[in-house]
């Protein structure tokens, strides 16, 4: 997906309903797609791929679960792109959920608009940032990556650049 916070905002601005965005946020070995590629899925279908195959089949199944759930905070799940799923690439990938509702509205048009003056590069935890305080708060591989996961006291946290 080429401008995916573009087309999160406009599903969620035009349809009004739960969005959850799987992302591919770190890649070990070989793997369909490369961190940053992202997916958004609706309560009826998708847009975007991580990849395909029986992959993508669960982290759809996974996403709807959390569309129908109260209040879910994001998560990552880790894949080994084995026989055991179906895959034989071989390599793991840890994707990043994240659901979307009309209450982030605001912060998605923030966040469009810091991108388009310049202001905002990367987005963390509901915060913007420019590449950087992204890369001072750790998030080194931006200079490079689409995204970056890194651990934290708290849970980990997901450095991801918002530029078209």
């Amino acid at each position: 997906m080429r401008d995916w916070l573009r087309a999160l905002h406009d599903e969620l601005r035009e349809r009004g309903q739960p969005v959850v965005r799987v992302v591919v946020a770190t890649v070990r070995g070989s793997a369909p797609r490369e961190a940053g590629a992202s997916m958004l899925v609706t309560p009826d279908g998708q847009r975007g791929t991580i990849g395909g195959g029986h992959l993508e089949f669960v982290a759809i199944a996974i996403a709807r679960d959390l569309l129908t759930a109260s209040a879910p905070a994001p998560r990552v799940d880790r894949f080994s792109l084995g026989a055991s799923l179906g895959q034989c690439c071989g390599g793991i990938v840890e994707l990043w959920f994240q659901r979307y509702d009309r209450i982030d509205l605001p912060f998605l048009a923030r966040a469009l608009a810091g991108r388009e003056c310049g202001e905002a590069e990367v987005i963390e935890g509901g915060r913007l940032h420019t590449r950087d305080t992204a890369i001072h708060e750790g998030a080194r591989g931006l200079d490079t990556l689409a995204a970056v996961l890194l651990p934290g006291p708290s849970g980990p946290r997901f450095y991801e650049s918002i530029r078209s």
